[in-house]
């Protein structure tokens, strides 16, 4: 895809988030992978609060990546309404546990419907997490 002005600046995308814990964002950064920091995060999207931040040996394994998101869910006695992740491997194990830790809700968010993956702008670009470290600025309402 050749890089034009309307590929360079892309308006943020918006989603609701009426509260702390609706919903958790989710992805690697691998900017310093090349240099042996491979590294995950989880943001609540409405507090922006940095809910995990771990540097592992990879980003790209479904299991650390699972184990990184029930460590989070354990310390905060609770998994999010809604988890969104990128379309990548490492994500389809927390998609699993998401729906499954939302299974019993009795809301239109349930099951299968508590989770969420994006789809990156383009195909060589992160599709949440490097744009959630990069962009951890002040608190927003809207992600």
């Amino acid at each position: 895809m050749p890089r034009t002005e309307s590929t360079l600046f892309k308006a943020p995308r918006e989603c609701r988030n009426p509260g702390p814990n609706f919903g958790w964002h989710t992805d690697g950064y691998d900017k310093l992978k090349p240099y042996g920091f491979p590294i995950h995060d989880c943001i609540d999207g409405f507090s922006r609060r940095v809910i995990c931040l771990k540097v592992s040996r990879t980003n790209n394994d479904p299991a650390v990546i699972a184990g990184f998101f029930l460590e989070a869910v354990e310390e905060l006695g609770g998994c999010p309404i809604i988890l969104r992740t990128g379309t990548g491997t490492e994500n389809t194990v927390i998609a699993a546990v998401q729906s499954y830790l939302r299974c019993d809700g009795q809301d239109e968010h349930a099951g299968a419907k508590a989770m969420f993956m994006d789809h990156p702008i383009q195909s060589n670009e992160s599709s949440t997490g490097g744009r959630l470290l990069e962009g951890h600025g002040p608190i927003q309402r809207s992600c």
